[in-house]
């Protein structure tokens, strides 16, 4: 995508920290051959329910206000030893740092899974990390190319997806002319896996307490570089045309927000309903959904659970910026659909 030298991005859903301290979400105890060294397993400081540390010695077992759910290291702290949520934030190790948070990636991800690893869960502590999958693309202007991806410029674009998620959750496209994507067929690859088309692979994308939120930025949000096909020449040489998307689960308790800054195309659905649509090559562009004002349209009641799926695409060199803010409480780490 084509911005600003201050071009700022964020992606990534982050979880609200609740009264006890406590991060909003889970995961599975085991790791899985798919996914390799999984950090939702405990390889990344990832805990467990009840405070305890499973993947890194520097956070003790039954610390105060449960703080190893936010990657936090109390024995590094100059404050109170006595206080709640006292320390300082600790990325995982093995993270590529962002502005706030970072990523990892994972294992490429197979045609099919097994259903128990479809879901990452929702017990034991995810450490604020959530497992999603980014699909790499041919640049659509070399030969055998995908032709979405590195053809467009603009200023953004509405109304490519329909209001309502699909049923097999994936965004519908919206047939007509539109002045950055070509054919359905060839939208529907975005998030899809096809051979020849794509390689997917797993991602993990972990938040950082950020007064009151959780973020996720990064002004170099490149997950793939040296992976998938390969860099393709640009400069600075990363991997670029790439699309990410993610699937997890909140609870609605009142006095929610999210918002999403970044570039290309983005479109967050929040209980299968179309919330924030920054759809189009654009330079990096900031969306944000009160979820109090908006909760009628999206069909939210407080206290209940509902799905949050968000679909973002990497689709022209330059820049590659994602943010999130959120103070939601996820209760899922990561969901993997159908992958087909």
């Amino acid at each position: 995508m084509r911005m600003s030298s201050h071009a700022t991005i964020v992606v990534l859903a982050a979880l609200v920290l609740v009264a006890s301290g406590s991060m909003g979400c889970g995961a599975k105890g085991g790791g899985s051959s798919d996914f390799g060294s999984d950090p939702l397993a405990g390889t990344a400081g990832a805990a467990g329910a009840t405070g305890g540390s499973t993947g890194s010695s520097d956070i003790p077992s039954g610390v105060a206000g449960n703080t190893a759910h936010l990657n936090i290291d109390p024995e590094a702290s100059a404050g109170d030893p006595d206080a709640d949520h006292v320390g300082v934030y600790m990325l995982p190790a093995g993270f590529t740092p962002g502005i706030k948070g970072g990523y990892t990636l994972g294992d490429p991800l197979g045609a099919t899974l097994p259903p128990e690893d479809m879901d990452a869960g929702s017990v034991g502590g995810c450490g604020g990390t959530i497992r999603d999958i980014v699909r790499d693309f041919k640049r659509g202007d070399k030969p055998g190319g995908h032709p979405d991806f590195q053809t467009f410029e603009g200023a953004g674009e509405t109304g490519i997806v329909a209001m309502q998620l699909g049923t097999d959750l994936k965004p519908v496209y919206v047939d007509g002319k539109h002045k950055f994507t070509t054919t359905k067929a060839n939208f529907d690859q975005w998030y899809r896996n096809v051979d020849g088309v794509n390689k997917p692979y797993i991602v993990y994308l972990v938040v950082e307490p950020n007064g009151g939120v959780f973020t996720f930025e990064s002004d170099a949000f490149f997950p793939l570089d040296g992976q998938g096909w390969g860099n393709e020449g640009f400069n600075p040489d990363h991997n670029f045309a790439f699309t990410t998307e993610v699937h997890t689960k909140f609870q609605y308790n009142g006095g929610e927000t999210f918002s999403f800054s970044g570039d290309d195309d983005v479109w967050v659905f929040i209980n299968g309903k179309l919330a924030i649509d920054l759809g189009g090559l654009h330079g990096v562009q900031m969306a944000q959904i009160m979820l109090d004002a908006d909760a009628g349209k999206l069909g939210i009641a407080k206290g209940k659970v509902y799905s949050l799926d968000l679909f973002h695409a990497e689709r022209h060199s330059s820049a590659s910026n994602f943010r999130i803010d959120t103070n939601l409480e996820f209760v899922d780490c990561g969901i993997i659909v159908d992958v087909r």
